[in-house]
């Protein structure tokens, strides 16, 4: 067919190479380069930050190895879209349905019931191919940590099917209407890419979920498969020097990055030119033969889809059983038994049925699984985790209903007071208010988190309110933030407008105490001095209130008040008893150096942590009703958490003399 030919010359040594499609034993090493890189990265991150490349290696590759497959039987004449989607699901479907059922019956025996619910929602999603649209709509500052969310790895296969649900129509419409392939593989593959760079900058949680931004991998291996066939691979000599250059640049992309970089972005080029370069070179070379076609390469290779598929639901689930942090030795086993769980899939489960090459019946039992499983994910998801069998429900029903998060950016007026979308960088007109004394909220959402109680004040005491907050965006000068990079902008326009509000009182209020701000209390008190300066030189006479970190409940307070009535078949108490932890030593040593600072630079520092602890512990709720509980997650206020704490703070502005009333 015409749209495949090439006019460009083989080499001797690239048309002395066997078929292009010749089982590649460098190929199966490559895969083993990507797995061992993201285990590594979830398992001991320290010492591989950019191993989460390792699925961008992943996406050329299956990009290589389906097109080629692909454009073969097309050449041949015997291309059948029912094979090709029915040989996918031999493939993925085996290893993908033990996972899920696994992850279920575990979720089910061990997880808390709107943990389980949230399993069951990911469930659906992986099933579904739609991981990657459901990570997508819970991304950003308020989702909760990757770790507790067990099927995350599946965004990616998720993206694979979804990228395999067009792609072999294209290529055979391409070879029907006798279109040239790379004019139609490179305008798709430059749109996708030129998707994801505006992505990385504007929305980097779309740039990272969104299938259109990602395409582009696997556009690049496929384009590397048409050349490969079509034109023969890299020259001997050639592949010499480009072998290394691409494990070079692939072990460069996992040593060096970090999640804190936007990506994929234009950093994800290195990492996937330097696939391309492997798959292109001669499979003799000495890299590809000698290092990624030794045995034990090839062996992890061949185990590569169930070892990814297995190792982070294991670590995940063992993390939302155990409340500790896992020990080296502990991560060390669960990886151990990750490849012993990959060993027996691939050779129990996996292989036999791939093997079943005209089995119909097979393909459909396994449909119907996977279906199956996805149902059982969204009836978990509908009966809030199956919560009516739980002893919440007995005992504390009123717990049983989730604060939602809608709820809450409601009543802190989200996307017009507090900004969270990457270039928001204008507050409404309506976030102060023009009567007074004004009272100004300036800092990040946990500062917003004050805005429904001054509002409650308000009833009592009639004063005016000013918000000007935004997520990820403490009040210093100087931050950095991938998620907020439009932070110090904010900031310096909240400043400039201070002349000419004259608020009778700042509050600043923040996290403080996060390593996305500072790793350090010394750099977060030295910026915050430098503010309360800055702020001083444009309004003297305004009352400066510093509130102090809140404590921090992990996983979330709503969780741990209904585990303890899970465990104790009784209410909790309302203070909730605290381990000494890191976090909460270093917020207590926070709050001796601001009370320090507040003395000398002549402001009002309000320690959240004495308000709400004691030596019982930590506040809890002020009732047994669920919108009662002091925090919605794991350390913002809710509107009831801030009513108290709001009165609270008013106190304290009236023992200095300060009272906001008219």
């Amino acid at each position: 067919m015409r749209f495949f030919s090439c006019t460009t010359s083989q080499s001797p040594a690239a048309t002395s190479s066997a078929s292009p499609l010749e089982y590649r034993r460098d190929v199966d090493g490559i895969r083993a380069l990507a797995v061992l890189a993201v285990v590594a990265f979830h398992f001991f991150p320290e010492y591989l930050p950019g191993g989460f490349v390792g699925v961008d290696v992943f996406f050329v590759i299956s990009g290589f190895l389906i097109s080629r497959i692909i454009w073969s039987e097309l050449e041949r004449g015997n291309f059948s879209v029912r094979r090709f989607y029915s040989r996918r699901i031999r493939r993925i479907f085996p290893a993908l349905a033990c996972v899920l059922a696994s992850s279920w019956v575990i979720g089910a025996l061990f997880l808390y019931w709107d943990v389980l619910a949230r399993l069951g929602k990911h469930i659906a999603g992986g099933a579904f191919f739609v991981s990657n649209l459901i990570l997508w709509s819970e991304g950003g500052y308020f989702d909760i940590a990757a770790e507790r969310k067990p099927l995350l790895h599946l965004w990616s296969l998720s993206i694979e099917e979804q990228f395999y649900l067009a792609w072999p129509l294209i290529v055979a419409l391409i070879a029907r209407w006798r279109v040239s392939f790379i004019f139609v593989g490179s305008t798709l593959g430059v749109l996708s890419f030129v998707l994801n760079v505006a992505l990385s900058h504007t929305n980097p949680v779309a740039a990272f979920y969104n299938p259109f931004s990602r395409f582009w991998e696997l556009l690049l291996g496929a384009a590397v498969g048409y050349a490969s066939m079509k034109c023969g691979r890299a020259s001997m000599s050639l592949s010499q020097v480009i072998s290394p250059l691409g494990v070079l640049l692939i072990v460069a992309s996992y040593m060096f990055f970090d999640r804190t970089m936007p990506f994929p972005g234009w950093w994800a080029v290195a990492p996937t030119i330097g696939t391309a370069m492997l798959l292109w070179s001669d499979s003799r070379a000495f890299f590809n033969k000698r290092l990624l076609g030794c045995s034990a390469f090839v062996g992890i290779g061949l185990i590569s889809y169930p070892l990814y598929l297995w190792h982070w639901p294991l670590l995940s689930l063992v993390g939302l059983i155990n409340p500790f942090e896992l020990t080296v030795a502990w991560r060390l086993a669960l990886v151990l038994l990750s490849g012993a769980l990959a060993v027996l899939t691939y050779s129990y489960i996996e292989k036999p049925i791939r093997s079943r090459t005209t089995n119909s019946r097979a393909v459909a039992l396994l449909l119907g699984a996977v279906f199956a499983l996805g149902i059982l994910g969204l009836l978990t998801l509908n009966s809030n985790g199956f919560v009516r069998f739980s002893s919440v429900a007995r005992f504390a029903p009123a717990l049983t209903q989730v604060p939602k998060l809608t709820d809450w950016w409601r009543a802190v007026r989200e996307g017009r007071c507090f900004l969270q979308g990457h270039n928001s960088l204008i507050h409404d007109e309506v976030c102060v208010e023009s009567k007074r004394p004004l009272i100004l909220l300036w800092g990040d959402s946990h500062a917003a988190a004050l805005y429904p109680g001054l509002v409650a004040a308000q009833n009592k005491s009639s004063f005016a309110i000013g918000q000007l907050t935004q997520a990820l965006c403490p009040p210093l000068p100087q931050v950095s933030s991938v998620m907020k990079p439009n932070c110090n902008e904010i900031n310096q326009a909240i400043l400039g407008q201070l002349e000419k509000l004259k608020p009778e009182v700042i509050v600043l209020q923040a996290i403080w105490v996060d390593e996305k701000y500072s790793s350090s209390n010394l750099e977060i008190l030295k910026k915050l001095k430098t503010q309360i300066d800055l702020i001083r030189s444009r309004t003297p006479s305004t009352v400066i209130v510093v509130v102090g970190p809140m404590p921090r409940w992990h996983p979330s307070l709503p969780e741990l008040v209904t585990k303890y009535v899970d465990q104790y078949v009784g209410p909790a108490p309302l203070y909730l008893p605290r381990s000494d932890s890191t976090e909460d030593r270093r917020i207590r040593q926070f709050d001796k150096e601001m009370n320090a600072l507040s003395d000398q630079s002549g402001i009002l520092y309000v320690s959240a942590w004495n308000i709400l602890c004691n030596d019982d512990g930590c506040l809890s709720r002020l009732n047994d009703d669920v919108q009662g509980l002091m925090t919605f997650d794991e350390g913002h206020l809710s509107p009831a958490g801030s009513s108290f704490f709001v009165s609270r703070l008013l106190t304290e502005l009236k023992k200095i003399g300060l009272d906001i009333s008219n």
